[in-house]
C-alpha cells in the first residue's frame, strides 16, 4: 500500500498497556507461561442486576439510536449522583454520555485545544492523556512528581510549568498508575492555580473514585471549589467500579458550551453510546451498591499481599497507594544492572523486556511519563498475583544491581 499517512496518525503512539497485553497474549498462544499484570480491568463479573437490565432493555426494544448525549434517564441519574455526592445541581445539557471515559476526555481535549496550546499533566499519568493532546495538535507538558512525595502532584512544579500558552491541566485522582489520592491541600492549590489563570481549564478524571481504601470521601473541585464550576470538566464511568469495562459507558459534566462542543464532535465520530449499555448503566448507578465497598476491600487486601511479597527485594520502591488497583514500582538502582546473560538494563523498557522473559508482563514507566519504573495491576486473583510478584522478585534479585 502506497497511501501517504497523515503526520497525526504516524506520530500517535499505540497504547503501551494494550501493546504489553497483546505481547503477553501472543507469547501465551505460543506456549509460554506468562503472568499478565498489565490490564487495568476488574476481574469481577458485572453485577447480575446490571446484565438483567440490559436483557430487559433489549426485550423492550431499546436498541435504536439515542440522542448523541445519551438517554434522559441516564443523564437524570448522573445528575442525581452529583447532587448526592457533590451537592451540585447539574442541568441535562451539562452532561454528555460517551463510549467510555476515554472518549469523554478525547472529546474534551478536542473541544478545548488549539494547535500549539499546552496541557499540563502531572506524572506519572495515564498513558493516553499526552497522546490525545498530541493528536489535537497541542503540546503535553509533563511535570514529574517526586518518589519521596509518594508521586503526589506538586502544585509549585505545576505552576512553574505553566506559560501563556497553557490551556488545560489534567488531574486524575485516584491516579492511574500510582493509586495516589490528591489531598485537600493539593486540590485547593491546583484550583487556586487555575483561578489565577482565567484561560486555563481543569479536567478531573474520577474513574477510580469508588476504588479507594479510605472511607472519607475524596476532595473534588466541583464540591470544594464551586466558583470554578464553569472551568471544570468532570469525567467518570461505570467501567472500573461496576466491572463494566466492555460496556463502554462514561460521562462528562461541564459547562453547557463545552458539553455542546463535545457533543458536536461526538456526533461526527460515533454518535450515541450503545443504547443497551446506557440502560444497563442506569441499573448500575441506581441498583445495589454494596459491591463497591466489598470490592474495594478486596483490592486493598491484594495491594497488601503484593507489597508484602515485593518487600523481599530492596531494588524496587513503591508508595502504598490509597486507591485504584495498581502498584507503581520505581527502580532507580536497577539502571545499569546486568542480567545473568550479561545484557545491560539501560532503561525501564529493557527491564520490562527482561521481566517478560521471566514469565511476567508489566508496563514500563516510560509510558506514564516517569522513569525508571514499571506498573503492575493487582486486579487479579490471589494465586496469579502471588505468582507474578514472586517472579518479579526472583528476576530482580538475579540482576547485578547498584545496591547489591
Amino acid at each position: 500500500m502506497n497511501a501517504t499517512l497523515s503526520a497525526r496518525a504516524v506520530n500517535l503512539a499505540p497504547s503501551a498497556t494494550n501493546r504489553a497485553t497483546q505481547r503477553a497474549r501472543q507469547l501465551r498462544n505460543d506456549g509460554a507461561d506468562i503472568v499478565t499484570m498489565t490490564v487495568g480491568e476488574p476481574d469481577f463479573a458485572t453485577p447480575d442486576h446490571v446484565t438483567d437490565a440490559a436483557h430487559l432493555a433489549m426485550r423492550h426494544g431499546h436498541t435504536r439510536y439515542t440522542d448523541v448525549t445519551g438517554i434522559d434517564t441516564l443523564k437524570q441519574v448522573i445528575a442525581e449522583t452529583y447532587r448526592q455526592q457533590h451537592q451540585l445541581d447539574v442541568a441535562m445539557d451539562e452532561i454528555i454520555v460517551s463510549n467510555g471515559a476515554k472518549q469523554v476526555i478525547f472529546n474534551a481535549i478536542l473541544a478545548l485545544i488549539e494547535p500549539g496550546d499546552e496541557v499540563v499533566i502531572p506524572t506519572p499519568a495515564w498513558v493516553s492523556y499526552s497522546q490525545m493532546v498530541t493528536f489535537a495538535c497541542g503540546r503535553p507538558i509533563l511535570v514529574p512528581a517526586r518518589l519521596d512525595d509518594s508521586f503526589a502532584p506538586d502544585p509549585e512544579r505545576l505552576a512553574q510549568a505553566m506559560s501563556p500558552n497553557t490551556k488545560l491541566i489534567i488531574l486524575n485522582s485516584p491516579c492511574n498508575p500510582t493509586g495516589g489520592i490528591a489531598t485537600t491541600e493539593t486540590i485547593d492549590a491546583i484550583c487556586a492555580l487555575v483561578d489565577r489563570h482565567p484561560n486555563v481549564m481543569l479536567i478531573c478524571d474520577d474513574v477510580y473514585e469508588h476504588i479507594r481504601f479510605t472511607r472519607d470521601p475524596p476532595p473534588h473541585p466541583l464540591r470544594d471549589v464551586p466558583e470554578l464550576r464553569q472551568r471544570v470538566v468532570a469525567v467518570n464511568s461505570v467501567s472500573k467500579a461496576h466491572a463494566m469495562t466492555g460496556w463502554r459507558i462514561g460521562w462528562g459534566v461541564g459547562a453547557r458550551d463545552i458539553v455542546t462542543a463535545m457533543a458536536r464532535i461526538q456526533s461526527h465520530s460515533t454518535s450515541n453510546a450503545n443504547s443497551i449499555a446506557q440502560h444497563a448503566a442506569v441499573a448500575a448507578l441506581t441498583g445495589p451498591q454494596d459491591h463497591l465497598a466489598t470490592r474495594a476491600d478486596t483490592y486493598r487486601r491484594r495491594r497488601d499481599l503484593a507489597l508484602d511479597i515485593l518487600a523481599a527485594t530492596q531494588s524496587i520502591h513503591s508508595p502504598t497507594p490509597d486507591g485504584a488497583f495498581y502498584l507503581y514500582l520505581a527502580t532507580p538502582s536497577v539502571l545499569g544492572a546486568r542480567t545473568p546473560s550479561g545484557t545491560v538494563i539501560n532503561n525501564d523498557i529493557d527491564l520490562v523486556d527482561y521481566l517478560i522473559d521471566h514469565g511476567v508482563a508489566t508496563v514500563p514507566g516510560t509510558a506514564f511519563g516517569w522513569s525508571p519504573a514499571f506498573r503492575i495491576s493487582t486486579a487479579t486473583d490471589d494465586s496469579t498475583l502471588h505468582t507474578g510478584c514472586e517472579r518479579i522478585v526472583q528476576a530482580i534479585e538475579q540482576l547485578n544491581c547498584n545496591d547489591t
